[in-house]
């Protein structure tokens, strides 16, 4: 085809360098495309990272229905898209004292049929969570129905049909279901330290107002667990006779100071002053609190790799031995008002306190038992100090 048809049909002419030229031109071009690519989709990639829905493990409703919040954790989504997603009914609640599994795909599937963009969206935590629903009463309790029972004559038993509200004055000093609740929780957490947050499920707001003198309340947690999602029972008693048992779930979170690493800290390390700082963390498992003094981390070595900024527990650290294996320790005998100092060699690693084995310098085939005392420093164990000798590693005696 001559040069005139070629630009007649459109075609590309090429540039004054010919076609090594094109060829760089092209080049060029599909790396800045690549280039372009990459920043986009790791762009998109950070996005999607801030952005996650996290099954948890299990959770506890009261409802008739699994709503999306009940069981998931919606983490560093914009307030309107938190808003649409939080309720979202992801099936129907098991019965009274039941249980049923939600699992990941089902999360999966609303979410894609409510219109959430997964492919700005991390979907991580339990790959099913296990839904309980604490047992009730066939009725469900309200302040009305409450004091109805409070002032019947017959008893506990609560009969259909809501009664009138006790009109009788109400001290506002008094103590409320939702405070008995709180100090519950804040009694037993004392120990850790720290402040602790109770917020309640929206179905129990109802009865939460309950106050003394006209009530009392025991607290009785269902579980042994303190943090996190915890399910209750209260007894609801008015002139010493049980009015109610009243089931309630409380999601309880602990803020307090621990020990984290300031950076990341090698397996083996022995951890000095500066590897650890106190930081101010919110928990939901009593297992994951970590230490509240860095005294208790400080001249410990790390079992494994601690990674900067997490809480340092107690697991994660394990004593560093005064004594080496090979190394020539201080070998300090007792007896009576002798005391005899001189040079052994550690035939193992021993912390503060263990009983380890111990050769004399000159014949290795003779071996004590020794008790480390200090960095490098042992005595001699009770038995080879009462006898005044040591053992050989034979069993007998040099």
């Amino acid at each position: 085809m001559k040069r005139k048809d070629c630009e007649n049909a459109g075609c590309m002419s090429a540039p004054p360098g010919g076609t090594g030229s094109v060829r760089r031109l092209l080049r060029r071009e599909g790396v800045l495309t690549t280039v372009c690519g990459l920043v986009f989709l790791c762009a998109l990639s950070a996005d999607a990272r801030g952005q996650s829905v996290r099954l948890w493990p299990s959770a506890v409703v009261v409802g008739d229905s699994v709503q999306m919040e009940d069981v998931c954790e919606l983490r560093d989504l914009d307030p309107e898209t938190e808003r649409r997603l939080a309720p979202l009914v992801v099936g129907e609640a098991p019965a009274a004292g039941g249980s049923r599994y939600i699992h990941l795909e089902l999360i999966r599937s609303v979410l894609a049929a409510n219109g959430a963009n997964l492919a700005r969206m991390t979907l991580g935590g339990a790959t099913s969570c296990a839904v309980s629903r604490p047992s009730r009463p066939a009725q469900s309790p309200t302040p009305a129905t409450i004091r109805a029972a409070a002032s019947s004559p017959g008893g506990s038993r609560l009969e259909g049909g809501d009664q009138a509200t006790s009109n009788a004055p109400q001290d506002t000093d008094s103590k409320t279901l939702r405070q008995a609740v709180s100090e519950h929780f804040k009694t037993e957490l004392a120990r850790y330290g720290g402040t602790a947050e109770i917020v309640f499920d929206r179905t129990s707001e109802q009865v939460l107002d309950l106050s003394e003198p006209e009530f009392e309340f025991k607290v009785r947690r269902r579980g042994s667990s303190l943090l996190g999602l915890c399910p209750l029972e209260i007894e609801v008693m008015s002139q010493g006779r049980l009015v109610q048992t009243v089931p309630l779930v409380a999601q309880v979170t602990l803020t307090r100071r621990v020990v984290v690493a300031r950076h990341t800290i090698n397996q083996g390390a022995a951890i000095a002053a500066a590897d650890v700082e106190l930081t101010t963390l919110s928990f939901t498992r009593v297992d994951e609190l970590g230490l509240d003094d860095p005294a208790q981390a400080i001249g410990q070595r790390a079992r494994r790799v601690i990674v900067a900024g997490m809480p340092v527990e107690g697991d994660m650290l394990e004593s560093v031995p005064l004594v080496l294996r090979g190394q020539l320790v201080t070998l300090t005998s007792l007896a009576g008002a002798v005391r005899v100092v001189t040079t052994a060699k550690a035939a193992e690693d021993g912390r503060r306190g263990e009983v380890i084995k111990v050769r004399s310098v000159d014949d290795r085939k003779v071996e004590f038992d020794a008790i480390v005392v200090g960095p490098g420093e042992v005595q001699l164990g009770d038995r080879e100090a009462a006898r005044g000798e040591p053992r050989l590693a034979s069993g007998g005696h040099p």
